[in-house]
């Protein structure tokens, strides 16, 4: 099918994502081969059907005892880079890797190769990050569109201690992005959910769509609002505009300086950037 449209009612999070491709019938076995590996030690994938709000969807959970780890980018990108996986994915997986370091370089005032990542960089986010690229490539890497993001409200305990949400790196991210909140939900969008929508997504436009399959994803939290990702996969209806027409994805905009090659005057970094880095470090 040649686009998806993510439906980001209730937020967006790395393990909402996994349960909605697996929902809209991307194979479980095939998807487990692949990202299993990630996971050293003890740990595990355990995916289950669970109802949220009377609507029934896939629950996917990434255990694995780690402790406090503080990986920088360069020690997540070693991780994709040694996994068995299709080059694209593992290139999605480092942009959207990239962008998160950009996003939080730009609230710390450092560059994104000396940011530490906290929880992002534990397996469970990895797994979350490169596991769905490897499910939307199973899907046969269609274009993905994202509606409107929820992104919660109030305040969330973190590892730099209590934070505004959305917190200020998930905010970065979604620069370009239309947001909304629906009041004090707390932290509905994840900075892991930002970065896989700002590697992956493009706003949807206002045209017609066919839907030929439907996937929901599950959170963890219970909401006035069933707490969902949806995935609808399917077709433009009518003729697809050409690339002059094609929306492009918002540029991760920041105000740093740092190694990595980018347009100094504009004094951010677009996708062109990342992609070349990613192609840069998968040929190490």
């Amino acid at each position: 099918m040649a686009i998806a449209k993510i439906d980001c009612f209730a937020g967006a999070s790395g393990d909402m994502f996994l349960g909605a491709w697996l929902d809209a019938g991307i194979p479980e076995d095939v998807w487990l081969a692949g990202v299993r590996p990630l996971i050293s030690g003890e740990g595990d994938v355990q995916i289950a059907r669970v109802v949220k709000q009377e609507i029934t969807a896939t629950r996917v959970l990434v255990r694995h005892q780690e402790g406090h780890i503080h990986r920088h980018l360069a020690d997540v990108e070693a991780i994709i880079d040694k996994a068995d996986l299709p080059n694209e994915v593992k290139r999605r997986a480092k942009e959207a890797f990239f962008h998160l370091a950009v996003a939080e370089a730009s609230v710390h005032d450092t560059t994104p190769d000396e940011i530490h990542f906290h929880e992002v960089g534990a397996i469970d986010a990895i797994v979350d990050i490169v596991g769905t690229m490897f499910a939307w490539h199973l899907a046969g890497e269609p274009a993905c569109y994202v509606s409107p993001i929820e992104v919660g409200g109030g305040s969330v305990l973190c590892a730099h201690g209590r934070v505004p949400v959305p917190a200020p790196a998930t905010l970065a991210l979604l620069k370009g992005y239309p947001i909304y909140s629906s009041g004090l939900w707390g932290e509905t969008t994840t900075p892991t959910g930002a970065a896989i929508i700002r590697a992956l997504a493009k706003p949807m436009p206002p045209r017609p769509m066919r839907v030929d399959a439907i996937g929901y994803g599950a959170g963890s939290k219970d909401l006035p609002v069933a707490n969902v990702l949806r995935i609808s996969l399917g077709d433009w209806v009518g003729n697809v505009p050409d690339a002059s027409e094609a929306l492009q994805r918002p540029k991760a905009g920041h105000d740093h300086h740092h190694d990595h090659h980018h347009d100094p005057t504009v004094g951010r970094y677009d996708t062109h950037d990342v992609l070349e880095r990613a192609g840069e470090a998968s040929s190490k």
